[in-house]
């Protein structure tokens, strides 16, 4: 199995437990591992054979547009499933 690293990735969300911290969306930044199990891309080198990196952020962003937590380990477990069940990353 290999890991892949998306780090940085700057989100804008609401994000807080205090009123004052949610009245505006403010800026996450998340570093994310992916497991991905040996699969055809290491062996084609094909994009279509591998997950699109840059979906998977852009889905990350519109997830956190829609969605507002109190706590940073709510929105960590939020984003793992969706990855997981729509990416069918372990």
């Amino acid at each position: 199995m290999d890991i892949i690293f998306l780090q940085e990735v700057k989100i804008q969300t609401i994000l807080g437990v205090p009123e004052w911290e949610r009245m505006q969306p403010q800026t996450v930044v998340l570093d994310i591992e992916l497991a991905m199990p040996h699969s055809r891309s290491c062996q084609s080198d094909a994009i279509e054979d591998t997950i699109d990196y840059g979906r998977i952020v852009a889905r990350m962003r519109e997830r956190l547009a829609e969605k507002s937590f109190r706590l940073v380990e709510a929105l960590a477990e939020d984003l793992a499933q969706m990855i997981m069940s729509e990416f069918g990353t372990p």
